[in-house]
């Protein structure tokens, strides 16, 4: 039974991680464009 609820602590952490990252991605996908746009007007 512990192992089987470590396992979900694991999963968990692993999604939430891979989700943290994802998000981290897609910020700087999102910012990088807008700050190249910046930095050429300037």
């Amino acid at each position: 039974m512990v192992g089987s609820i470590l396992c979900l602590l694991l999963l968990a952490m692993v999604g939430w991680k891979s989700l943290y990252a994802l998000v981290m991605l897609a910020g700087l996908w999102l910012f990088l464009p807008r700050r190249k746009l910046a930095t050429g007007s300037v």
